[in-house]
């Protein structure tokens, strides 16, 4: 199937002109109610066709550093064959100059497509556009993770055994305690390099509420050029999650949030794929040296380093007889 990438690299550049918004436009493979299209400064926009109900109120527009939503806009497309057209659509815009931010655009218009489906109304356009303007915000935050770290939470929900439950365990804000949570389980994702196993630890990630199973998911994330990057771990779970395309949106939104500022540079960052699998250990967490449990009241925000190269760790069988999430990795 052409991507919408593809089809973006196709298109002209229209001549700006006076009157309605122009565009040149090729319609999306499989939605061709939709169109990709191109504007006069050579910037990538998605042209939605949304049903509305007579009279109902429109939400208003967004404007952001990177991201535009107007909402049922009438336009002029030219096309590559054929008269131009007149028509009425909701617009998603791309207002970088900077090309991996539009080829990141692109990529994750192909998820908004398919979450918002052939036929869809403002509901689920609003509630689409709500998940992507979170991600195009945190392009204006600071990281709240470090490359490495994001790559190893990637990596271990791509090699998972049931990636869609993954997707959907995954942290919502990259400040949670842990990675992946589903009811009473929890898993935290350590990532190291240098060939030293240590990693960072908050109390509550050694030291769980009672009746809280945690697994430390221990695995050594080496720089690698040339190596597997981040969104080539992307592109591999948007084709994992093909039948879900609203967790495959969530993934790439929560990617963003966790990289910030740092997103378009962060997603070119490679680490050694082969390695990583590998050095991949799940590790319970009282066989892990750790401060104790019962500190003095005052003492908060307890956080470690530990070195858990010795530690023994859970065999493959023995993970996937904890059952829940853990059986999805």
């Amino acid at each position: 199937m052409v991507s919408i990438r593809d089809l973006f690299d196709g298109l002209t550049v229209p001549a700006s002109a006076a009157g309605l918004p122009h565009f040149s436009a090729q319609l999306v493979p499989g939605y061709e109610v939709h169109r990709i299209g191109k504007d006069p400064d050579g910037a990538p926009c998605l042209l939605l066709q949304v049903a509305t109900e007579a009279g109902g109120a429109l939400p208003p527009p967004i404007v952001l550093s990177h991201l535009a939503v107007q909402y049922q806009v009438p336009c002029r497309i030219s096309r590559l064959q054929g008269p131009a057209e007149e028509s009425t659509f909701t617009l998603i815009r791309c207002l970088s100059a900077d090309s991996l931010i539009r080829m990141k655009f692109l990529d994750v218009m192909e998820v908004v497509v398919r979450t918002i489906g052939k036929a869809p109304s403002i509901e689920r356009v609003r509630r689409a556009i709500e998940e992507l303007v979170e991600l195009f915000r945190s392009l204006e935050r600071p990281p709240r993770k470090s490359a490495r770290g994001v790559w190893a939470e990637l990596f271990l929900m791509a090699r998972g055994v049931d990636v869609p439950r993954l997707a959907a365990a995954w942290h919502a804000a990259p400040v949670e305690a842990f990675d992946f949570s589903e009811g009473s389980n929890r898993i935290e994702v350590k990532a190291a390099s240098g060939g030293n196993r240590e990693h960072y630890f908050s109390l509550v990630q050694v030291h769980p509420p009672h009746g809280v199973h945690v697994l430390i998911a221990s695995v050594l994330a080496e720089a690698l050029a040339g190596g597997t990057r981040i969104k080539g771990l992307l592109a591999t779970l948007r084709s994992q999650l093909a039948s879900w395309p609203e967790l495959a949106l969530r993934v790439e939104s929560v990617t963003a949030q966790s990289l910030g500022r740092s997103w378009a540079l962060g997603l070119e960052e490679s680490f050694d794929l082969e390695r990583a699998e590998e050095s991949l250990r799940f590790l319970e967490p009282h066989v892990i040296p750790a401060v104790p449990k019962d500190l003095p009241r005052e003492v908060t925000d307890v956080r470690f380093r530990s070195d858990v190269s010795a530690c023994a760790a859970l065999a493959a069988s023995e993970v996937h007889q904890l059952g829940g999430v853990f059986e999805a990795i």
